[in-house]
């Protein structure tokens, strides 16, 4: 990571055989890498500051890939600890305007490093660097790593004063820090960020799918009507047979005798009233 590596670069590789990597080494650099390249590709302007908490742990091979005629490393494995605060308005004015140089903060150091090289006597080591970079048109042309103490094991800081002396008076090391300041901004920081938001868009839940109609097995389909086996007829019911019976003839009810008329002579004339 290009803030972490400047910080770091005293170290030549700082912190590893006996001391193990950690588990969340490559994680936390990772998102450092990916917030950073983020800020660098789209020149956003709004948005969080760059904050990270990092951990490198080198072995002894891999710090001695490093050495040069005019310095050589003679201790173990090496493991230090950074926190970067920055703030986002400064990392893009440093590639956005025309000739700028950007001052990094004192960034503290702390670091392990095994005194021998077999592993044994792990020492503490403190180092404070304040690094600068020049940049013009957006790349970046001069570096300095501008230590500022070293603390330790004589050995040890020694050894990481001589390699900023060779650094910042003599040039030792420019041409690759350019180099790889340069080559992440430019090159490895598009490809950090396109594989980033590939997998961010990979671990993006779906929308789910709309289920079609299920069509019902073959088993179950209701073949057409020409297919479909012609039921037996069911037996025609008997019509009930009809019952002739008269309705019941009502009785007449018994005649009365009539009273025979009374014929006019047997009627009784009226008395006559006295006179």
């Amino acid at each position: 990571m290009l803030l972490a590596g400047i910080a770091l670069v005293l170290c030549v590789g700082s912190p590893a055989a006996a001391l193990e990597e950690l588990k969340h080494e490559k994680k936390a650099i990772s998102a450092c890498e990916i917030n950073l390249c983020r800020m660098l590709v789209t020149k956003e302007t709004k948005g969080p500051d760059l904050k990270c908490d990092l951990t490198k742990t080198w072995g002894q091979k891999t710090i001695k890939e490093a050495e040069s005629s005019s310095l050589t490393w003679g201790f173990g494995d090496a493991r230090c600890t950074v926190k970067i605060d920055v703030k986002r308005a400064e990392i893009l004015n440093a590639i956005n305007a025309g000739k700028t140089k950007f001052h990094l903060p004192d960034q503290k150091i702390d670091c392990i490093v095994e005194e021998s090289a077999d592993g044994k006597d792990a020492k503490h080591v403190v180092v404070v660097v304040s690094p600068k970079i020049e940049f013009k048109e957006g790349k970046a042309e001069k570096i300095w790593v501008n230590l500022k103490s070293a603390d330790g094991p004589g050995g040890v800081t020694g050894t990481l004063k001589l390699a900023a002396f060779l650094a910042d008076k003599l040039g030792l090391f420019h041409g690759a820090m350019l180099k790889g300041v340069n080559g992440f901004i430019y090159k490895s920081c598009p490809k950090v960020l396109a594989k980033a938001d590939a997998e961010a868009k990979e671990k993006k839940p779906k929308a789910p799918k709309k289920k079609p109609i299920s069509e019902k097995p073959a088993s179950e389909k209701t073949p057409p009507a020409s297919e479909q086996p012609v039921a037996a007829a069911a037996p025609a019911e008997k019509p009930q047979e009809k019952i002739a019976s008269e309705p019941p003839v009502a009785e007449k009810p018994a005649a009365v005798p009539a009273e025979p008329p009374q014929s006019p002579a047997a009627t009784p004339a009226p008395s006559e009233a006295p006179k």
